[in-house]
């Protein structure tokens, strides 16, 4: 009887530790980044296409810092409680790899710049992002940005990606635009790249 009883114990045990290797998957080793990574950190290049008169053209991207979250990201600033609303607020919040980064942005036509934070979830060969930032533009002053969009990833790096932008003005004029991002090669060399 206690032999039967300890060969049942046993058989249970073993099918619970089975049952929770295949429903988590193999356990990562020390240092495995695992499959839900895609390195966006260094310059993108694209075309804005703004709705306002002078809010077209090439746009640069850094983005850099890019690491899974931790509570030092938070800055106290207002562009990091906007990201991570966003961040909360997209469809897949909370799947896959969270990342938290940093970016800064020009639109090379006209100068205006951008900073802030950002947040990327990255899902295998996919990932989407949010945005939230303040800049400066010469024409329209001070403003507002957020974006979300996707990008492609392949062995781990990021590729290529779109992402619809929104400026919101402090004298309440406002521009939403797409732009279609590649990765460049180095920040002086290719960058935007030819689409």
């Amino acid at each position: 009887m206690h032999r039967l009883r300890a060969v049942m114990l046993g058989g249970l045990v073993l099918a619970a530790l089975l049952a929770a290797l295949f429903a988590g998957g193999v356990p990562k080793a020390r240092g495995d980044s695992g499959p839900n990574v895609c390195d966006v950190q260094g310059p993108w290049g694209g075309f804005f296409t703004g709705t306002l008169p002078g809010d077209q053209g090439t746009v640069v991207f850094n983005i850099y810092n890019q690491a899974p979250p931790v509570a030092s990201d938070d800055d106290g600033s207002t562009d990091y409680a906007l990201a991570s609303q966003l961040a909360n607020g997209l469809g897949n919040a909370g799947e896959g790899q969270k990342y938290h980064f940093l970016f800064t942005t020009t639109l090379v036509t006209n100068q205006a710049v951008a900073q802030g934070h950002g947040f990327l979830f990255v899902m295998g060969t996919e990932a989407t992002f949010v945005i939230a930032g303040h800049g400066d533009h010469p024409l329209y002053g001070p403003f507002k940005l957020t974006a979300e969009g996707s990008i492609s990833c392949a062995n781990g790096q990021g590729t290529l990606g779109n992402a619809m932008f929104h400026l919101r003005f402090n004298n309440g004029m406002s521009d939403d635009g797409g732009v279609v991002l590649a990765k460049c090669q180095s920040p002086t060399e290719n960058c935007p790249p030819e689409l």
